[in-house]
């Protein structure tokens, strides 16, 4: 892929991503639920297309399960791991962004026994397909500029690229990795080395201006695989209704969503 498109896609990818996640920190659901659908759509489509996948037809899809078809039969994304309950979720909050599809979402969830819930605590799920992704893409294109996370971090400084990394496990996962590709990446990238260098633990708080309560990094009950592990055509409103344990003031609280 010409490098100058590679850099449209990472950074369209990164837009959807960033601003998804703040517009779901913020409250503001409908919105995030929009915006991380078009996140992971254009990460499948970034996928295809760097794998030289060229069927227009899919390629004009909006639908993740459409397109996460594609890739497999493509030989495309053959690590990832999701399940179709997931990206039935996905498309359920990212259809209504017609307005007029917002009924028959809501309809056709209810029809299915699916309870209709989303907030912040479903990010990691977010996180972990976008994840999942964007590494794929690190090794398949052996570019930095081909990862959304890695555009997050020239923007480290602001309270934009601070938010990014607020309560997102992978992200802050990443920050050794991350340091090493400023450290090889062409120009002079001391200002962002040295504020990634403050250490997950710094960068997962936000320090006062998080959305979620102040949480100790090392203290994180966090399961791997959580797109793999969601459960959603079983989670039934009456039968398995989510809740969320407080283990104590400053520990995550604990997300005992549909799986299992």
């Amino acid at each position: 892929m010409d490098i100058e498109v590679r850099k449209k896609w990472s950074m369209l990818r990164h837009q959807y991503y960033s601003s998804g996640r703040n517009e779901m920190l913020l409250g503001n659901y409908d919105a995030a639920g929009i915006l991380l659908g078009y996140a992971v759509k254009t990460s499948f489509k970034h996928a295809l297309i760097e794998s030289e996948f060229n069927d227009s037809n899919i390629l004009m899809k909006h639908e993740p399960q459409i397109l996460m078809r594609a890739c497999k039969e493509f030989g495309v994304l053959d690590e990832i791991e999701i399940s179709n309950d997931f990206l039935d979720y996905i498309n359920d909050h990212f259809k209504p962004r017609y307005p007029i599809l917002s009924k028959e979402v809501q309809d056709d969830i209810e029809a299915k026994g699916r309870t209709n819930i989303i907030g912040p605590l479903l990010l990691s799920w977010y996180d972990d397909i976008i994840f999942q992704i964007d590494n794929w893409l690190i090794k398949k294109t052996s570019d930095n500029l081909a990862s959304c996370f890695f555009r997050a971090t020239a923007d480290i400084k602001s309270f934009r690229g601070k938010l990014f990394f607020h309560a997102n496990y992978h992200a802050c996962m990443m920050i050794e990795n991350l340091i090493e590709m400023w450290k090889r990446h062409d120009g002079d990238n001391s200002l962002i080395i040295k504020e990634l260098e403050k250490g997950k633990e710094y960068h997962w708080e936000v320090h006062g201006a998080g959305i979620l309560p102040p949480q100790i990094f090392n203290n994180v009950n966090y399961s791997k695989n959580f797109a793999k592990r969601f459960h959603y055509s079983t989670w039934s409103g009456d039968t398995k209704e989510p809740y969320i344990h407080i283990k104590n003031w400053n520990c995550i609280m604990i997300n005992l969503l549909p799986w299992e």
